[in-house]
């Protein structure tokens, strides 16, 4: 029931992810997990949606559906807003894209010992308004669209800082036994809407369509699963979704996801070890706009 963006109005009470919903954080917390979550959020501006009241214990956020990446530059009111720390406002200080990155490594180093730890990161990047700091523009110089340049450059400032998270990792000998999933939202945007902010910086080919459609340029998107202690390096073929991340997680965890719902994603880990050669989805389906908006289905080798 929740399948579109909500608008950034912090007295509505409906926008935003329903309260009947459980979450990750909510279930891994009962299992004896400490949560944080760094980056954007998006998922309901009033009060009652905040990140402290969905499962969270820790959370420096954004809470809108974007933000400027360079303090001090002009944009609409829902992207100028403080940044949120555990509910209290705080400016923000540098290139967002790097401050997101310092936070999240700090939780690592943070919680490096005693009670084990999620943390949901999500990158603004690269998400509009397009802005990348000067030492990344000139590393892509050679790239002549000025948009292109600048898309290129956040996406490498977005790898920069996955490899800070990953450094801490490394240096607090957590990396071995800590499952990790990178994952792309969507599509990339690749259209000239006039006044929406999209430009043609993205380029999903050989995929059909793009950003906000559910053919694969929209919804097939990059699906990282990394575990040194338990999976070997290579490519899984099989179609998967994002929301087995949940089921995953929950079963790694040791704990069990919600019996008064059916929950649409499986644990992946048993197929991509190689213990369990069947095929994860039957059928995978999705919706956007909702019941009089966009459909897709997936089954086998069939599409529709």
């Amino acid at each position: 029931g929740h399948e579109n963006n909500p608008m950034w109005l912090p007295e509505d009470t409906k926008q935003g992810l329903p309260l009947d919903q459980i979450t990750l954080p909510q279930v891994l917390k009962q299992n004896g997990y400490t949560t944080g979550h760094v980056g954007k959020w998006h998922l309901g501006a009033h009060p009652h949606f905040h990140p402290l009241k969905r499962g969270f214990d820790e959370n420096f956020t954004a809470l809108g559906g974007g933000h400027v990446y360079f303090p001090g530059d002009k944009a609409g009111p829902e992207y100028l807003i403080p940044l949120d720390r555990n509910g209290v406002a705080e400016p923000q200080k540098s290139y967002l894209t790097d401050q997101f990155g310092d936070e999240a490594s700090a939780f690592v180093q943070r919680h490096a010992q005693g009670q084990p730890w999620f943390l949901y990161f999500a990158f603004n990047a690269p998400h509009t308004p397009l802005q990348a700091p000067e030492k990344w523009l000139a590393k892509f110089a050679s790239i002549q669209d000025p948009n292109r340049r600048t898309y290129a450059a956040m996406i490498a400032s977005l790898d920069e800082n996955v490899g800070k998270v990953l450094a801490q990792l490394d240096s607090t000998k957590q990396r071995e036994n800590t499952l990790i999933t990178f994952i792309s939202d969507n599509g990339g945007p690749h259209l000239a809407v006039k006044g929406k902010g999209m430009t043609n910086f993205a380029d999903n080919t050989p995929l059909r369509g793009a950003k906000g459609a559910v053919f694969e340029g929209g919804i097939r998107v990059p699906f990282l699963v990394s575990w040194p202690a338990k999976l070997k390096p290579g490519v899984y073929d099989q179609p998967v979704i994002s929301l087995d991340f949940f089921a995953m997680a929950i079963a790694q965890a040791g704990g069990q996801v919600p019996a008064d719902r059916k929950i649409d994603g499986v644990n992946l880990i048993p197929f991509l070890s190689g213990e369990n050669k069947a095929v994860p989805h039957d059928v995978l389906f999705w919706r956007s706009q909702g019941p009089k908006g966009h459909y897709a289905a997936r089954m086998g080798n069939w599409k529709f």
